[in-house]
């Protein structure tokens, strides 16, 4: 079956403290995807982070305490407290449960999943906190859905796919390759230039490497997304791949130069996908978060993928959510 998957990682900021105009842009691309997806009727999957639902920090200790020391003193040498007292005060200031609100009564059908409830990377936690995590997320999102399907991890780091299994999840969103519990399930581009770098220049490279990989990949693919090919993994959940990176996380800088060349890729790769998606029977995930939209024509160039979709419900394709995803695959 040929279909459409949204998702959207629903916070406003995830582990950099985030300045007042980042908070607003935040809120205001929430509602702005709200509005265009309810447009062209297009169910999506949000993952919405726990700690966005409630005021208080209801994670218990000590679980508590390893995530909001996790990695912090290590990767830069500060006083413990320092840090904990910190990202502290950057949870609570990330609230805003108005949002879920608007979400939940959107007449559009979306699938109310989880993000986590305080985003720490799950392949350096214990099975401790991974535990105690999930079970605040699920408490926080008791008052919009209170029985949640899909899960997204947070830097996509997937791990203790066992406790999401036993507190009642059925899908993830996952990647390609041994690291997600599965084989590579993803049909790529056969060949990217930047595999020719070795890993140690990657490592040390870090996260820009990362940004450069991702706009690599938007501007001289040929073949467009991935088309994936969701599966139930060895853990009893379906695995539902990403077919990129997120759509926005190419640097605003990257993408006004693109724009000016022409070559602004995010419509053009992504309407391609769908095409071949359509083509091959195949299904295409696409995702990204309410804060990547920084300008007028970011949301311009999205609605022009929606108004694509759109039109290609005529030729078969269908919009799933993560959860729909899941109902066919086990069935």
């Amino acid at each position: 079956m040929a279909s459409v998957v949204v998702s959207v990682d629903a916070e406003l900021s995830n582990h950099r403290p985030p300045t007042e105009r980042a908070k607003r842009r935040a809120r205001y691309g929430w509602r702005r995807l709200l509005s265009l997806f309810e447009t062209y009727d297009v169910p999506a999957t949000w993952a919405v982070v726990g700690r966005l639902c409630t005021t208080e920090d209801t994670i218990a200790p000590p679980a508590a305490e390893e995530w909001f020391t996790d990695g912090a003193t290590e990767s830069f040498d500060r006083d413990a407290a320092a840090v904990v007292g910190e990202r502290r005060a950057l949870a609570r200031d990330l609230t805003a449960p108005w949002l879920v609100d608007a979400l939940a009564e959107n007449p559009v059908e979306h699938d109310i999943g989880s993000h986590s409830y305080s985003h720490p990377r799950f392949t350096n936690v214990s099975r401790e906190l991974a535990v105690a995590d999930v079970e605040a997320a699920t408490a926080a999102l008791e008052g919009w859905n209170p029985d949640p399907d899909s899960f997204v991890y947070p830097f996509n780091a997937v791990a203790h796919r066992d406790v999401l299994a036993e507190a009642g999840f059925t899908c993830y969103r996952g990647t390609a390759g041994p690291d997600a519990g599965q084989e590579s399930s993803v049909d790529r581009h056969p060949f990217h230039p930047l595999e020719l770098v070795p890993e140690r220049p990657k490592e040390l490279a870090g996260w820009a490497f990362d940004r450069l990989s991702e706009a690599v990949t938007w501007t001289v693919g040929s073949s467009g997304p991935g088309l994936v090919e969701p599966e139930l993994d060895d853990s009893g959940l379906v695995a539902v791949p990403s077919s990129l990176p997120s759509l926005y996380r190419m640097p605003v800088a990257v993408r006004s130069a693109l724009r000016d060349a022409g070559r602004y890729p995010l419509a053009r790769v992504a309407t391609r996908g769908v095409d071949r998606a359509v083509e091959r029977d195949r299904t295409i995930h696409l995702w990204f978060h309410p804060a990547d939209f920084h300008t007028e024509r970011d949301f311009r160039s999205l609605e022009r993928v929606l108004e694509h979709v759109h039109r290609r419900r005529a030729n078969g394709l269908q919009v799933e959510t993560m959860a729909d995803v899941a109902v066919r695959v086990r069935s």
